[in-house]
């Protein structure tokens, strides 16, 4: 679960500080106050992520992406001497005790167990092109402080673990393969970690002129097939100690018992006593923890959905293509092809949904490799085409279809590490009635609810609508949904220095706003 989103030095967003996020955050502000750079941030990491880039962001996207943000120049802060792009996520990760740390003294019947990640991502503009590159990498979990820092290639120069520092020579950045692939954020090269810990590991045991594991137990050092090396460290890093770098099979029963004996456990406490092993443990174990790290963070921006402010509007044929999508574009320019893809089955389950939570339906109809998309409200037996229909149903379409198709899929998936859905729609409220607003915020409450125990999923909406505001309001007070579920951000854009500064509100138990700023949504008087 994603905790909270700091931004630091994007475009007019110098410091957002924290934003914790709740399951629906609604963005407000005045024009061009950094509501929708915030909201961005979201589908282009996901465009960033779909398509091979010579950077860690593709800044400027391609019809077929999200979003357009130019270029790392174009984007960071000019106010800011800093010249540095920073993200930071903090959020709880799921971790497969089985799989990833193998050691275990009692069986789980559940092997996952939720650990605290803090991570910040440094982006720089290297010196040879206009492309950008992870400077440095800050990383806090299991109660250490993990800092890198890397050239303009992506190779280590600099490793900080809580106090100890690490320079990383030259000769130990060739020949390393990177940490990436399908599933990771950003590419970075952190395999060598392993051999400097190893070898920083053996001085210690040269140093220390301790005798071979053999002479305390010849039984242990038969099993364990090198020294013997553990502290008492966090569960986990032990575990993984105890697999990975020691390769002793934790399974056995036998091994347990060795583990526990008294002259392992003299050995261990004369290791325990360094300073510095503790940090070498965990620097082994950076490359494996910040794959894992990065691949949670892959998979949440990969369940991103973005819905744009300006949505197609409506024609009166839509030509058909041998094609099927499984997903509405953030524009719905796919709308009628995705709709016709799919089953006879699923198009009637959603015309049933928008029939009970907005009351009309959407029919097709198909001829002559076209296909036209219909309007029937409830109340009434005629059906009218949707390029007759008036603007706004065109717009709450991609939005409605889109909120359907996710409580359809998350039932029948189940994606890694239990990662959220995110929705982000900016300005949903273009061209609806206030009643239709009304009811579309209806419809997100009710996914919301719908999704409870099965899928976590959390809602970014900037908006300028003063009804979508009073209706979550309403829903609080008719006990619909919990103030504690709702965030409001408030972006001011400071005059002089043009950077902005963001606000949170929020709401009491009866639905009433609280640290609302007076006048809020009042046009300015006329003199």
């Amino acid at each position: 679960m994603m905790k909270s989103i700091r931004i630091k030095n994007l475009r007019s967003l110098s410091d957002t500080k924290d934003m914790e996020l709740k399951p629906i955050n609604i963005l407000v502000g005045a024009n061009s106050s950094g509501k929708s750079t915030f909201l961005r941030l979201f589908p282009l990491i996901k465009q960033s992520l779909r398509k091979k880039v010579n950077g860690p962001i593709l800044w400027a996207g391609d019809d077929d992406d999200y979003v357009d943000f130019g270029s790392f120049k174009e984007t960071v802060n000019n106010c800011s001497d800093e010249k540095e792009i920073k993200f930071k996520f903090k959020f709880d990760m799921r971790i497969d005790s089985k799989n990833f740390f193998y050691y275990r003294r009692k069986p789980y019947k559940n092997n996952f167990k939720n650990t605290n990640v803090n991570i910040e991502f440094s982006l720089s503009e290297r010196q040879d092109n206009n492309f950008d590159y992870i400077s440095k990498i800050i990383i806090k979990i299991f109660n250490y402080k993990i800092l890198l820092e890397f050239n303009e290639e992506q190779h280590v120069e600099y490793l900080k673990i809580n106090n100890i520092e690490h320079s990383i020579s030259e000769n130990n950045s060739k020949n390393r393969i990177f940490i990436g692939g399908e599933y990771t954020l950003f590419d970075v090269s952190l395999s060598n970690l392993q051999e400097i810990a190893l070898n920083k590991i053996n001085d210690i045991i040269e140093k220390k002129k301790m005798k071979p594991l053999e002479e305390l137990d010849k039984n242990l050092y038969e099993i364990f097939g090198m020294h013997y090396i553990t502290i008492e460290l966090e569960s986990e890093i032990q575990n993984y100690f105890f697999k990975n770098i020691v390769g002793l099979d934790t399974q056995s029963e036998e091994s347990e018992e060795l583990i526990n004996s008294d002259s392992a456990r003299q050995y261990i406490e004369k290791i325990a006593s360094d300073f510095e092993f503790n940090e070498l443990v965990m620097m082994y174990m950076t490359p494996h923890i910040y794959k894992y790290i990065s691949r949670y963070l892959s998979q949440y921006f990969r369940n991103v959905y973005y819905i744009a402010p300006v949505r197609a509007t409506a024609e009166r044929y839509y030509r058909l293509r041998n094609i099927a999508v499984d997903e509405v574009d953030c524009r719905g320019k796919n709308l009628p092809i995705f709709l016709n893809s799919l089953k006879n089955t699923e198009f009637k389950n959603f015309q049933k949904w928008t029939e009970k939570n907005l009351g009309f339906i959407i029919d097709k109809s198909v001829k002559e490799g076209h296909v036209s998309l219909k309007i029937k409200k409830s109340e009434t037996n005629n059906t009218v085409n949707l390029s007759d229909s008036g603007f706004g149903y065109s717009q709450i379409l991609p939005i409605i279809t889109q909120l359907w198709y996710i409580t359809l899929t998350n039932i029948k998936k189940e994606l890694i590490n239990n990662t959220p859905i995110t929705i982000t729609i900016e300005q949903p409220e273009l061209h609806l009635h206030p009643a239709l607003q009304a009811k579309l915020i209806d419809v997100i409450v009710n996914v919301m609810k719908s999704l409870e125990g099965k899928k976590n999923v959390n809602f970014v909406i900037e908006t300028h609508s003063k009804t979508i505001i009073d209706r979550l309001g309403n829903l609080i007070y008719k006990k619909k949904i919990e103030k504690n579920d709702i965030a409001i951000f408030i972006f001011n854009k400071d005059t002089e220095n043009l950077n902005t500064e963001i606000e949170c509100a929020s709401f009491d138990a009866k639905g009433y706003l609280e640290n609302w700023p007076i006048g809020f949504f009042e046009p300015e008087e006329v003199f």
